[in-house]
């Protein structure tokens, strides 16, 4: 204790607690030498056999076969591995999606003197039949392979017998794209493969597999496209050789425009301003393709082309196969979306009555077709320079049975905009629309107008014949400071005597139509 002087202990004294800490390890080394013994090792055995998830007694087996590595003679080991690894083998029939099972048994091969892995390999394939889309056998698999030294043209072939036998198999697709970077790598391609070897072996086998089985009901078509996800971009925008812009007002004057994307140029051109002009200007630069299709390589066509056939002849034969018309559908728009048109809107109208309980998806789908091909129509002519301010900043798509609004940041210099008699339900993303002076949406679907507000030069609002309900339902249009028309008969709003002078209170600069003259 503190404060008291050390005595310090005699010779006895040091000789007697030797000889008990001597005691103590005798009974400690007794004692982990039963605990590290056959004999437990069989008794957690018998537990693990009813349970193959209790990852503690996992755990302790390893501790087990590590001390007796220590005692045994190779030949020894090597039967008590083998011995192990047919218990494990009866675990994983017990629960063959056993994490701890798994794992033990790749510790047993890693530790055994002579591990059998041609052996280990025909055990994968046994109970990947049991079951194809056990990943927990995909991962062992893996494991075998790399430590067995099997080629990963040997792999490639084993998963297309998988994927010959159920051709729906996602686990082989899978396993199958991580070895064709291996087998065919091209770092200058976005998968990091062969563009030859990926469309023309690959499509070839899946097409054949297509044909093979068409019970399956399924059609798996890839398009290659590289997302890079994260990856930022500085974007500059240069008017005159500077980002400075201070343009001058009352007088006509070019501009010189620049744009600039990670420090390189990607188009420029020259604006010419006229006096008093404030209308927007469309600028696309010079030989830009569609804004929604990819350029297509000369294989990459015809493998795509070659496909098309082969899912039309597909579809001459199941008439009714959905997959087969959806995919025809993505290959034309891939292909052609302007050349395919007719036919791409025929087949999603065939989509519609086939699939019923996704009409909505198909009405969706087609909607956006309709608005990209009137973009690539706008962007066209800008291109070719017919386009004058007035049609340039006219967007007409009235009656086209649209259910949305798609691609509304590509609008931002629309100013009037005919969108009635379609199906738009709501006008939520309508905010993009910064230079709107005209808004037609009569005859629709809209039950508020969440998504107007802000509009700093609208001025004229068509909404009749829709589903406002309420005054609430127009509150958006408060923030709108030029409005100054708003047509809203033939809403349920106007059933209610006082919601037409909630209404006026509301916007009271606005002239609000009520009813239509005949």
């Amino acid at each position: 204790m503190h404060g008291r002087l050390k005595v310090k202990s005699t010779a006895e004294q040091q000789e007697a607690k030797r000889k008990e800490r001597e005691k103590k390890l005798q009974l400690y080394n007794g004692a982990t030498s039963k605990i590290f013994s056959k004999e437990l090792l069989h008794l957690c055995g018998e537990v693990l056999a009813v349970n193959p998830d209790f990852y503690t007694l996992w755990n302790f087996r390893k501790e087990v076969f590590l001390q007796l590595q220590k005692s045994k003679s190779p030949k020894e080991l090597q039967n008590l591995f083998i011995s192990e690894l047919f218990f494990l083998e009866s675990c994983l029939k017990m629960n063959p999606k056993s994490y701890g099972t798994w794992h033990h048994r790749c510790f047993i091969m890693d530790t055994m003197p002579e591990p059998d892995w041609v052996r280990e390999l025909e055990l994968c394939n046994q109970f990947l039949k049991y079951d194809e889309r056990n990943f927990h056998c995909w991962d062992y698999r893996r494991f075998i392979v790399k430590r067995a030294n099997i080629s990963p043209e040997a792999e490639l072939e084993f998963s297309m017998s998988k994927i010959s036998n159920n051709f729906s198999n996602y686990s082989s697709w899978h396993y199958r794209s991580k070895l064709l970077p291996v087998i065919y790598p091209d770092q200058t391609q976005p998968m990091g493969v062969s563009e030859e070897a990926l469309l023309k072996g690959e499509t070839k086998q899946a097409i054949d597999s297509i044909s093979v089985f068409q019970a399956d009901q399924r059609v798996t078509v890839s398009f290659l496209q590289h997302i890079q996800v994260g990856k930022t971009a500085n974007i500059v925008l240069e008017c005159d050789g500077t980002k400075d812009v201070n343009l001058p007002t009352g007088v006509e004057f070019t501009l010189a425009v620049r744009l600039i994307i990670s420090d390189a140029e990607v188009c420029s051109a020259r604006l010419h301003i006229p006096v008093g002009d404030n209308t927007s200007k469309r600028w696309v630069p010079s030989g830009a393709a569609s804004r929604f299709s990819q350029e297509l390589s000369a294989v990459k066509t015809e493998t795509l082309q070659q496909e098309l056939e082969s899912v039309t002849q597909l579809m001459e034969v199941e008439t009714d196969n959905k997959w087969a018309v959806l995919t025809a559908v993505l290959l034309m728009k891939a292909l052609d979306p302007n050349k395919n048109r007719v036919e791409i809107m025929q087949n999603l109208h065939k989509l519609e009555a086939l699939d019923i309980k996704r009409t909505e998806y198909y009405r969706d789908l087609r909607s956006k077709f309709l608005v990209e091909a009137v973009i690539d129509a706008m962007d066209q002519k800008a291109n070719q320079g017919e386009a004058s301010s007035e049609t340039s900043s006219a967007l007409n798509l009235s009656a086209r049975d649209l259910t949305k609004l798609y691609h509304p940041e590509l609008l931002t210099l629309v100013t009037s905009a005919d969108l009635s008699n379609n199906r738009l339900r709501d006008v939520r993303h309508f905010s993009f629309l910064q230079s709107i002076r005209e808004l037609r949406l009569s005859d629709n679907c809209v039950k508020s107008c969440q998504g107007l507000e802000h509009l700093p030069h609208l001025e004229r609002v068509f909404l009749d014949n829709n589903q406002l309900s309420s005054p609430e339902s127009l509150s958006a249009l408060v923030t709108c400071p030029h409005l100054k028309l708003l047509d809203l008969s033939g809403n349920p709003v106007l059933d209610h005597s006082t919601a037409l002078e909630g209404i006026k209170e509301m916007l009271p600069d606005v002239e609000i139509i009520t009813q239509h003259t005949s």
